[in-house]
């Protein structure tokens, strides 16, 4: 059958606000189960812990979707200082804790962001991620037990913005804004920011917000994705 003679084939994206808990191949899935369409892909993959927006390409708008992702993206962390997971974020395997140093304050956050974690800066991926040494998953190597030499390479932060710190007995809490370029792992960011402050950071809830010129404002939840006409009406 030709596709356009097919009732559930049609071109475009749609923007969807992905919840914590499943993967970005997992919307791909459930759109297809539910509306029918079989041409989906994503631009660019978002933990599965964190939330928000996800770009998915639909028909020949999968073919816009390698342009997403080399698009900058903005994220809303809320990290925990005093606390560190394998992980580096709040579904962990392994945890240490260590106490806050006196001089970690808000003033002195916000110097350290500026300073330290503004431009260009050198990152090492967690070893909990997808990408792949000798054709295998880091994150494969992590849950065998197996240790990996794993390179920084360069990101960039355009922006970054402290919006709440809140210090505690043996924990401090801060909420962040963050501007940068493709590539950039918050998780490792939260990890490198703790240890410049002498103590430990992990992210407890993720957000990404703006992918590109396109906003979370403008995004649908899955739940409201439940036909081939849902899709349709919502593709841009």
């Amino acid at each position: 059958m030709d596709e356009t003679q097919n009732k559930n084939y049609t071109d475009g994206i749609v923007l969807v606000n992905k919840p914590k808990g499943i993967t970005s191949f997992d919307i791909i899935r459930i759109i297809k189960k539910r509306t029918g369409v079989k041409k989906i892909g994503h631009g660019g993959t978002l933990d599965k812990n964190a939330h928000g927006l996800v770009i998915i390409g639909v028909g020949k708008g999968t073919k816009q979707l390698s342009q997403a992702l080399d698009w900058d993206k903005t994220y809303v962390f809320h990290m925990v200082l005093g606390v560190w997971s394998d992980t580096h974020d709040w579904v962990g395997h392994r945890w240490k804790y260590k106490l806050i140093p006196d001089h970690v304050t808000k003033e002195n956050l916000e110097k350290l962001l500026k300073n330290k974690f503004t431009g260009l800066i050198n990152q090492k991926p967690p070893i909990y991620s997808a990408l792949k040494k000798k054709g295998k998953e880091y994150y494969k190597y992590a849950l065998e037990g197996k240790e990996l030499d794993i390179e920084t390479r360069q990101v960039s932060i355009y922006e970054i913005s402290l919006a709440s710190f809140v210090k505690k007995t043996y924990q401090a809490e801060a909420v962040i804004t963050i501007k940068c370029s493709k590539g950039t792992y918050v998780r490792s960011l939260a990890r490198d920011i703790g240890i410049e402050l002498g103590t430990y950071g992990v992210i407890k809830d993720l957000c990404r917000i703006t992918i590109g010129p396109h906003s979370i404002s403008d995004s649908v939840s899955l739940d409201l994705l439940n036909s081939f006409e849902d899709l349709e009406t919502r593709l841009i």
